[in-house]
């Protein structure tokens, strides 16, 4: 361990600092459970192309679309 470190390690927390979050936003999620698919092009094109019908959009948009549309199939499975 470097001077530098020990020195940081020994220093109090000023008071008043924000008070650092117990865990990551990662470690927070809930699902954590992964299930792979392959597609062919066309289809993850018309996977996009229903969620940005239904008005999804964004890195997730084909999770919550997939999600929504399993909603009826997954309720008995809710914690």
């Amino acid at each position: 361990m470097t001077a530098v470190m020990e020195q940081m390690i020994d220093q109090p927390v000023a008071a008043g600092a924000p008070k650092r979050k117990g865990r990551s936003g990662s470690a927070k999620r809930q699902r954590t459970e992964q299930v792979k698919l392959n597609l062919l092009p066309g289809e993850r094109a018309a996977l996009e192309r229903a969620a940005a019908d239904e008005g999804l959009e964004g890195a997730g948009m084909l999770q919550a679309f997939i999600l929504k549309r399993l909603a009826g199939d997954l309720a008995a499975t809710a914690v």
